[in-house]
């Protein structure tokens, strides 16, 4: 079931970030409600400290909230 909601938000960060380096991301996931919660979570660059607004020089931290019943995508949201 994670596998399946990792492919849906993996789909949805792509098309969002399609030059995205995937090398430089943590994929979490976690259970929100009984949904999935699926971040994708930049790296922190070469002495770089983790920015406002969840972002690093690889990108933004996103949330995918992913349906357990359905597999589609209810919502997403950066980190703040």
């Amino acid at each position: 079931m994670e596998a399946r909601a990792v492919s849906v938000a993996l789909h949805a960060f792509q098309w969002e970030a399609p030059k995205a380096d995937l090398r430089h991301y943590s994929v979490i996931i976690e259970r929100e409600r009984g949904d999935f919660d699926v971040v994708f979570l930049p790296d922190s660059g070469p002495g770089e400290k983790f920015l406002a607004g969840g972002q690093t020089k690889y990108g933004a931290e996103i949330h995918y909230i992913i349906s357990h019943r359905t597999f589609t995508l209810m919502r997403k949201h950066f980190a703040r």
